[in-house]
């Protein structure tokens, strides 16, 4: 009995110091009015839980501003389900208002752009099935299939030049997080919260490996460059590499709390894994830690560390600390100015010359030649958090996707403010060009995702659903005017 209890309490510590950084550095983003505070600093789905239950068994032990730390978490989280049923009857609301939705959507973004790429039209379409909602959109590599994931418990490929349902991936019990595509666009992962992921045929939709083992939900799945291996990150202080081919576990990275982010860089060398524990740990493909970046009091997820393209640098980014790891020389450089601010977004150019960072002080996007150590041009249209960032192709053009609902292109050159995308109701999360630079995908917390024609500024398509999480490599446009997709 007694060593249960010295157990439960060396847990309860452990948990403890993890829970006063976090509530610390969401407390930071705002000191003055708590309204104002950064809420992807809050716990959520097992890390919520868990507080929850030390709350029930020790919460005379927390601290005023620790309760109020675990209680805007749940709050944001009842917020969240609630948007989800919301979401599903404006469904059916804007069923009815597609035609003179169009016409509003459209007047409400700028004037074109001449120097944006030119666009080419599609037959238009509606792809419809999933019966929940949807968490992911991802377009093949080769730009010819879409695949979509639901909380339905399935994934759905599609043609892309037809919205013809070509496949339904059925077989995970619980929600489908994300769906992505192997290099070869010959197969297609899926992480859920079934704590498997799974390996599908992209060309006839049977199923191929299931990657059991992990001790809780996937929160993500990422193919390795070459396509040779595939890694998993769970809420089990895992991640995992597999086998792509045979679904064979090869190697178990651990943390010590939930694994928030997983990347490869691009030339496959290195596997890079974020946790909530604040450490950052970089392994090769044959699983050995080669390296650990520490310092922040804050989990680093996707979308706040980045690989450059050309494989040289990591750029991290937390509200405490935003640096460069020279992964040739190993030496680590500041980026400009992020002492005096919040750096809370990282993106490279594919020239791998620019970063671009996002402040959540004042919601700004500022570029940074790693070339040449000079800052570039600062963009401040927005009015909230920004959530996302993405380099056209060509580098020449930057999309930034904010909370104030708005996306906003830029011409990272000249500094000049092209577009600014107005048709969301809510937040935009994930912002994503096409391949060949000539359309623009946006997802939102308005249950859409709205994919734009950046030459004449106009919505192509609208995906009805709830699509949060996956940030695609491409989408399809048409320059024929507003579609709607039903998922």
């Amino acid at each position: 009995m007694l060593k249960q209890w010295v157990e439960e309490d060396r847990r309860f510590l452990l948990w403890h110091q993890g829970l006063e950084q976090r509530a610390r550095a969401w407390v930071d983003t705002s000191t003055d009015d708590p309204t104002k505070r950064d809420v992807y600093k809050l716990f959520a789905g097992s890390d919520l839980t868990e507080a929850l239950d030390w709350m029930k068994m020790r919460g005379q032990e927390l601290s005023q501003s620790e309760h109020e730390f675990i209680q805007a978490s749940q709050k944001r989280q009842e917020q969240q389900q609630k948007n989800i049923l919301n979401r599903r009857a404006f469904i059916g609301l804007v069923i009815l208002g597609v035609t003179g939705g169009s016409f509003a959507l459209n007047r409400l973004l700028l004037p074109p752009m001449p120097s944006l790429p030119q666009s080419h039209s599609s037959p238009p379409f509606i792809l419809s099935g999933h019966t929940d909602v949807v968490t992911s959109v991802a377009w093949s590599p080769n730009g010819q299939w879409l695949a979509t994931s639901s909380e339905d418990n399935t994934a759905r490929i599609w043609g892309a030049s037809t919205g013809k349902l070509l496949h339904i991936l059925s077989g995970h019990t619980q929600f489908v997080l994300s769906a992505v595509w192997s290099p070869n666009n010959q197969w297609l992962a899926t992480a859920s919260f079934d704590s498997t992921a799974r390996i599908w045929s992209a060309s006839t939709g049977n199923l191929l490996h299931i990657l059991s083992g992990h001790g809780n939900a996937v929160s993500s799945v990422v193919w390795s460059p070459n396509g040779q291996w595939l890694a998993t990150s769970s809420y089990d202080y895992t991640a995992r590499i597999w086998e792509g081919s045979t679904g064979k576990l090869l190697h178990i990275l651990k943390h010590m709390r939930s694994v928030s982010g997983i990347i490869w860089s691009p030339d496959g060398q290195w596997l890079t894994t974020s946790s909530d524990d604040g450490i950052l740990r970089i392994w090769n493909a044959a699983g050995l830690l080669l390296r650990e970046l520490s310092g922040s009091t804050d989990n680093i997820p996707m979308g706040r560390m980045a690989w450059s393209p050309n494989s040289q640098w990591l750029a991290v980014a937390s509200d405490d600390i935003a640096y460069v790891w020279n992964a040739i020389a190993d030496t680590i450089l500041q980026i400009p100015s992020s002492k005096t601010r919040s750096v809370t977004r990282v993106a490279w150019s594919p020239d791998s010359q620019w970063l671009a960072t996002s402040d959540s002080r004042d919601n700004s996007a500022h570029l940074w030649n790693i070339i040449t150590g000079l800052s570039g041009s600062t963009f401040r249209e927005h009015a909230a958090y920004i959530t996302q960032m993405a380099w056209s192709p060509n580098s020449q053009w930057l999309a930034i996707a904010s909370q104030d609902k708005t996306a906003l292109v830029a011409d990272a050159t000249t500094g000049e403010s092209l577009y600014l995308f107005r048709g969301h109701q809510t937040a935009i999360n994930t912002i994503a060009w096409s391949p060949n630079g000539q359309w623009l995908a946006t997802c939102s917390d308005d249950g859409t995702a709205q994919i734009w024609d950046t030459v004449s500024g106009q919505t192509l398509h609208i995906l009805n659903g709830s699509v949060r999480t996956q940030t695609p490599s491409g989408h399809e446009g048409d320059t024929s005017g507003m579609l709607v997709l039903l998922f």
